[in-house]
């Protein structure tokens, strides 16, 4: 409770209870003043009616035998007669006074018809009222009647109870100010905690129990709050920065599995934003169970350096999850760091040098198998016949031949991915197309393949070898795949920078268009045609080509009608 609430029940309960006070001291006082004052008239009425001044032996002996009694009794009639300006004299009195020499008090006869209370001759507090005579002005009527207990009562009790009333409003007072303290007490720890917390010498606190002196230590506290809170905001501001500004997704959980820290790349990698999930479960992230089995695991057993891969949105990433032994809230269970890291590349590399070395391995080993069987049968006497041992070793130098191409064409592939020993210069293309037709013009005749082939000059920057083995392998491929009697187009677009080469052939099937380029995915197991010559890596070498020279390469195709493939050079 504030301070000006507590003053102001203080001073609320008081003025109540004084109000409170007063307002029954009036009530009793003046309750009883107007009885007395109505029956004080009422005497008075009746006396002066039987007294009269004319004949005030017999009338006043009279009036005050109608109202006689001793000294206890309540009414007190006098006749009171004037001798000279200020010498008042009783001569008749209703309680044996009126053969006293007592003198009047002029009060009554100068306040006439008014009441005046006074000391009696008792000793006693009376109230007197009187009138002058009607028949004789030298005569008075006098009526005197006893303060009434109520009148008495309410004058004590004004007496007393104001004393009773401050030694109780003392204590209220007393008891308010010993309970504000208490009820500040707690607010005033809470204080020298927070100075503790804001770093505050402890003489720097003021240690006042007043609301005003605490006031001034919340303004202190707050201000040295508010420079932390904002040299605390700076630091986070720069922590995030830093994770902002690594290239791998990062983000650490509390013991409770709620992110406290997401940097910008693993929002891009889980499609959030920082606000969108901190301080939030990580079951918001919507990861697959085995990611979610990998963290729940983790924040049980502490296992440490666990490590997977994960794959989203066509992209795989190597999580790993490590226990922070620091925890990042209240909780004693202390948080997990997790990093994303892409290795889609690598994964990739890696499963394409294996499927290289598989692929390679069995494309090697038929050509050698036939090698060696050849061989076996000539040494051991199998073929015996001139005829046949010719035969076996036409055959031997074919599968030799292969080996070579094959192995020729790996060395290709690895020289363009390592781009080693490029000789780039100015090259024009038509010569490097011209030579492959002259190379495959054979089997096009063999085929009565017909072409048609739109040449103009096209200058590009590339090593000639490249460009060679490039139009080389799209024409024999071209050729090899094309129908008896088909044809094939050329078209050079200096405009557009495209040059295409289509064919008649028999296609591709769709869902084998996204693979032709890999090595060793053979275009006669693509497009459903056996005993096509061939190592295997011709569209693998088209690729790699381009990629080295930052070319593009599209395939259109149609399965049983032909494909085109298209270059677009820079």
């Amino acid at each position: 409770m504030s301070q000006k609430r507590y003053i102001g029940e203080i001073i609320a309960f008081c003025t109540s209870f004084l109000l409170l006070f007063v307002s029954f001291f009036l009530v009793v006082f003046f309750t009883s003043q107007s009885n007395t004052g109505e029956e004080l008239s009422t005497d008075l009425q009746v006396a002066e009616s039987i007294f009269v001044g004319t004949d005030a032996k017999v009338t006043g002996e009279k009036t005050v035998d109608s109202f006689k009694g001793d000294e206890n009794s309540k009414i007190r009639v006098s006749i009171i007669t004037r001798e000279s300006d200020s010498d008042y004299t009783i001569v008749y009195d209703s309680q044996g006074l009126y053969e006293s020499t007592e003198k009047a008090d002029e009060l009554e006869a100068v306040n006439l018809d008014k009441e005046v209370t006074r000391k009696s001759s008792y000793g006693y507090s009376m109230i007197y009222k009187a009138i002058k005579d009607k028949e004789n002005p030298l005569y008075y009527v006098r009526v005197a009647i006893k303060e009434s207990t109520a009148t008495r009562l309410s004058k004590n009790f004004l007496i007393y109870g104001s004393v009773i009333l401050s030694v109780l409003l003392t204590m209220y007072v007393f008891y308010k100010v010993n309970e504000y303290k208490k009820s500040i007490r707690p607010l005033k720890e809470q204080i020298q905690r927070l100075s503790y917390v804001a770093g505050e010498n402890k003489e720097s606190f003021d240690d006042g129990s007043d609301l005003f002196t605490l006031t001034e230590s919340v303004n202190k506290v707050s201000s040295s709050l508010d420079r932390k809170i904002t040299d605390l905001e700076r630091e986070r501001a720069k922590t995030q920065m830093i994770l902002d500004s690594i290239s791998q997704g990062f983000m650490a959980l509390s013991g409770e599995g709620e992110i406290v820290l997401f940097n910008k790349k693993a929002g891009s990698i889980f499609g959030y934003e920082e606000k969108d999930v901190i301080n939030k479960r990580f079951d918001v992230l919507v990861l697959n169970k085995e990611f979610q089995n990998k963290i729940e695991l983790c924040i049980k057993t502490k296992e440490d350096n666990l490590s997977f891969d994960y794959e989203r949105q066509g992209l795989i990433y190597k999580v790993s999850i490590m226990p922070l032994s620091y925890p990042l809230d209240d909780s004693s269970i202390s948080g997990l760091a997790i990093l994303l890291m892409e290795v889609t590349n690598e994964r990739n590399l890696a499963k394409t040098k294996n499927d290289f070395f598989s692929n390679a391995s069995h494309e090697l080993k038929s050509p050698l198998t036939s090698i060696i069987g050849y061989l076996q049968m000539i040494e051991e006497g199998i073929l015996s016949s001139e005829e046949d041992k010719e035969e076996a070793i036409k055959k031997t130098i074919f599968e030799a031949k292969r080996m070579k191409d094959i192995i020729a064409d790996m060395l290709t592939i690895n020289t363009l991915e390592n781009k080693e020993g490029r000789n780039v210069e100015n090259i024009n293309a038509r010569d490097s197309i011209k030579l492959a037709l002259d190379g495959q013009l054979p089997p096009m005749r063999e085929k009565k393949i017909a072409l048609k082939a739109e040449l103009t000059d096209y200058q590009l920057k590339a090593d000639r070898k490249d460009l060679d083995k490039l139009f080389s392998n799209l024409i024999s491929n071209a050729v090899k795949y094309n129908k008896e009697g088909g044809s094939i187009v050329i078209k050079m677009d200096k405009e557009k920078r495209e040059i295409s080469v289509s064919d008649t052939g028999i296609g591709i099937k769709e869902e084998n268009l996204s693979r032709i380029f890999e090595r060793f995915y053979r275009v006669d197991n693509s497009r459903g045609k056996d005993n096509v010559e061939g190592t295997g890596l011709g569209l693998a070498i088209v690729r790699h080509t381009c990629e080295l020279y930052g070319y593009q390469i599209k395939v259109n195709s149609v399965f049983g009608q032909g494909s085109e493939f298209i270059i677009k050079t820079n």
